[in-house]
């Protein structure tokens, strides 16, 4: 749960995600106003220090809760006092040092590594290296033994020494190599380096670092994107140093990785590489590489690794590793660089893109030299750098990976080569205005916005990929609005499930950002739950009106297993949307208990429930004779999706004499009969590991007898079930929801039940009517339609007032 916790985190500021923190630090007993007093006492007496840690980790690193810096960095000492010395813990511990280093609190930090020998040796004690640093403590006594620390991750793998050169005008640019140049004989590299504008001792320091390589056989093609005229004689210069040296000059400037491509069509090369102008190669990183590429002539490329580090030298960074993969430092053929066409022309982020679209065209992966022989010079204030955070990265970019993620995994091999020379809107990966440097060309205004967290396959997913599949077939304009829930991540978390992303991928709906003015007349909040989990802050959306469509049987709910927190998600809402909000509830919802219950403004329209049946139609997979049935149920880690300990054991035995399968999460049930893992006889499959409509037609029986089916809500996985031709069982006052169409049971009837229907035909012949007619009444997308252009017809928003 922390993983991914600290993931959606980092981007929010809702009180609600703190108060989850303090709740789980406190076993469920205090709020995060609680936190706040306990530390501002100077004690963590009743509280979990580790889930402290780590709620103090998430609010230091979020560079809009300042107001909130103090509290936390003190939350956090309170914390590491008590840790234990585990891996778990690492991070945290890591990251006060780090404070303390960054407040130049150098005693306190050193005291502190002294105390953790695996804070000592991470990432080849760099932290005891910083602490050395001679340029952070005007101390040259310890100059020798910081150059020594420096050398470490060099020596450490086998590679020569560096120096640095204390006349240099920083530390940075004053990296220099120990070993001779140009001793190894080979095949000449092309090594791509595009300016900007340069700053004229940071591209010498970049430029030198490979004509200083071992290496002999180089030329460095230096591609100039239409600089400044006075920015232009430190590149004359420079050229003029080295005959290896060619200066290419764009007549108009169009981003880097135009300018990349304009270095592939020059390279007479066998193989090219990158190299940013503000950065540093170690000398034998260019023989390394070619001599990986040499020894194996299927293998597409070959990259290295990174070190991080500023001006000084500095490697720490509160939240960062210094070691890092280096996109940049990829080694490929010329030729296979030309035959896929090059970089996308965006104006950012297609450093990753073009080497998985190469190892897509190639079938095979490239390989990473674990060394760190490239040096990144962090400059805050740059053009990519500025996009990420740690644990963060800006949603622009995220909607980029998940665009040409599913352009490499579908696309055939051909149609990976592409024409980098036009506009990015020909090739087919969508980019987001913010990655491909272009306006808009499309009218900003849409018809209705989708907001949910589109990236996994829970039932509320599923539900909402095929509304917006339905609307994508009208002529509505349709856009999607993606936020991050804690419990909504796929397999990828940074990418849209596929089937949002190919219906974006093709034109028919689009994906918006809350940084993009765009006008949109309906936002329709399916997923209430990523209100909970956004910043509360405005987007430069422009909403005609804003509708959440709420869920979970909230009026008979626990609170404590809410699946969000009403006034909560209504607030963010009026605040992101700029417009009062109203709710609206699907078919069966009780949705005055709701409103009575949590004083949030219900329409006057019913959500409509709908099912794609055209997912769900397929043979079914009969067990061979003679055998056991197989029980199917959907559950999520939550004890209220189980029956009490007594009907659980009865309805799905733990003994072993029935067959069990869960969609979804088995958690809950463990919890309930206190076991801590499920018997052989069940399998458990995630919501994003099958298909759930292969899932129901592999069982014999789907048994629905959660306690919180016992109320009027409509259970979407028993609709999905049914869509299967499934035989669906539920709990007594649950069935008669769905008008024959499921057959009603108390926990000891479920296995015999299965058996007494499976062995009538006439019985089942029945139930499957019943369950044919009920999946069509929820089976037409034009009532999903017609929902929308009544809301767009008759705006809700007037129905506040009569609440």
């Amino acid at each position: 749960m922390g993983t991914k916790l600290d993931a959606w985190a980092l981007a929010s500021e809702a009180t609600v995600a703190k108060d989850i923190y303090a709740s789980i630090a406190s076993d469920g007993k205090r709020t995060f106003g609680d936190l706040m007093g306990s530390v501002h006492q100077g004690s963590l007496a009743g509280w979990n220090a580790t889930w402290v840690g780590r709620l103090a980790r998430i609010i230091l690193l979020q560079p809009h809760e300042n107001e909130l810096h103090g509290f936390a960095f003190r939350a956090l000492e309170l914390a590491v006092d008590e840790l234990p010395t585990t891996p778990a813990t690492l991070m945290l511990r890591k990251l006060h040092l780090e404070l303390l280093f960054s407040a130049r609190k150098f005693d306190r930090a050193r005291e502190m590594l002294s105390k953790n020998g695996d804070l000592s040796s991470l990432h080849h004690g760099y932290l005891g290296t910083d602490l050395l640093n001679p340029y952070m403590r005007d101390d040259s006594e310890t100059t020798d033994a910081w150059i020594k620390g420096l050398n470490a991750p060099f020596l450490d793998a086998g590679l020569s020494e560096i120096t640095v050169d204390p006349a240099a005008q920083t530390p940075f640019d004053g990296l220099s190599p120990k070993i001779s140049p140009g001793t190894v004989e080979g095949p000449l590299v092309s090594v791509i380096v595009t300016t900007f504008n340069p700053s004229p001792v940071e591209i010498r320091t970049a430029v030198r670092s490979i004509l200083r390589q071992t290496w002999k056989n180089i030329e460095v093609l230096l591609v100039d994107d239409h600089s400044d005229e006075d920015k232009v004689r430190p590149l004359d210069e420079l050229a003029a140093e080295d005959p290896r040296i060619r200066l290419l000059r764009l007549p108009v400037n169009g981003g880097t990785y135009r300018a990349r491509n304009a270095g592939i069509r020059e390279a007479n090369g066998k193989y090219m590489t990158g190299q940013d102008t503000d950065d540093w190669s170690h000398p034998e990183r260019i023989a390394m590489q070619v001599a990986v590429l040499e020894g194996n002539e299927s293998l597409p490329g070959v990259a290295t690794a990174a070190n991080r580090t500023d001006d000084l030298l500095v490697k720490m960074a509160p939240g960062h590793s210094p070691h890092r993969k280096c996109e940049v430092s990829l080694m490929l053929r010329v030729d296979d660089a030309r035959a896929i066409g090059g970089y996308l022309p965006v104006r950012k982020a297609a450093d990753s893109e073009f080497r998985e679209r190469l190892e897509a065209w190639a079938g095979q992966p490239t390989q990473v030299i674990d060394h760190p022989l490239y040096m990144i010079r962090m400059s805050y204030g740059s053009l990519s750098r500025m996009d990420f955070r740690p644990g963060w990265s800006h949603s622009a970019r995220r909607a980029f990976w998940s665009s040409y993620k599913l352009w490499h995994r579908s696309a055939p091999r051909e149609e990976l080569q592409i024409d980098a020379s036009g506009d990015v809107a020909s090739i087919p990966s969508t980019a987001p205005e913010r990655i491909a440097g272009r306006e808009w060309t499309k009218d900003k205004r849409f018809d209705v916005c989708i907001v949910a967290d589109w990236r996994g396959n829970t039932p509320q997913q599923r539900a909402a990929r095929d509304e917006l599949t339905a609307l994508a077939d009208t002529d509505l304009e349709v856009a999607v609005l993606h936020i991050d829930t804690p419990w909504g991540q796929g397999t990828e978390p940074r990418s849209l499930h596929p089937e949002v992303q190919r219906l974006i991928s093709t034109g028919q709906v689009d994906r918006i950002l809350v940084d993009e003015q765009v006008d949109v007349d309906l936002m329709l909040v399916r997923a209430p739950e990523t209100m909970d989990f956004a910043r509360r802050t405005p987007s430069e959306l422009r909403c005609g009106q804003t509708v959440l469509i709420g869920h979970g049987a909230l009026a008979h709910r626990r609170t404590e297993v809410r699946d969000y927190d009403p006034a909560n998600a209504h607030a963010t809402a009026r605040v992101m949307f700029g417009r009062e909000p109203i709710w609206s509830f699907p078919e069966g919802d009780p949705a005055d208990g709701v409103a009575n219950r949590f004083g949030i403004p219900v329409g006057g329209e019913t959500y409509p429930l709908y099912v794609d049946t055209s997912r769900y139609s397929g043979p079914r997979l009969r067990r061979p004779a003679g055998g056991p049935p197989v029980l199917g149920c959907a559950a999520i880690d939550d004890i209220l999706a189980w029956p009490e300990r007594d009907d659980l054991l009865a309805a799905f035995p733990f003994d072993g004499t029935e067959d069990v399968r869960v969609l979804g999460d088995a958690r809950g049930a463990l919890r309930e009969i206190e076991e801590t893992r499920i018997p052989a006889n069940w399998v458990q499959f995630r919501e994003n590991e099958t298909d759930s409509a292969l899932f129901w037609r592999t069982v014999d029986a789907a048994v629905f007898l959660g306690r919180e089916l016992e109320g009027p809500s409509i259970d979407r996985s028993v609709l999905e079930a049914l869509a299967t031709g499934t035989l669906v069982l539920t709990g007594m006052s649950s069935a008669s929801k769905y008008q024959g169409a499921v057959v009603p049971i108390s926990p000891e009837e479920a296995v015999s039940m299965v058996r007494s229907v499976s062995e009538d035909s006439e019985r089942m012949e029945q139930i499957l009517r019943h369950s044919k007619q009920l999946i069509k009444n929820f089976s037409d997308p034009a009532r999903v339609e017609g929902y929308v252009r009544k809301c767009l017809n008759n705006p809700l928003a007037g129905a506040i007032d009569d609440v």
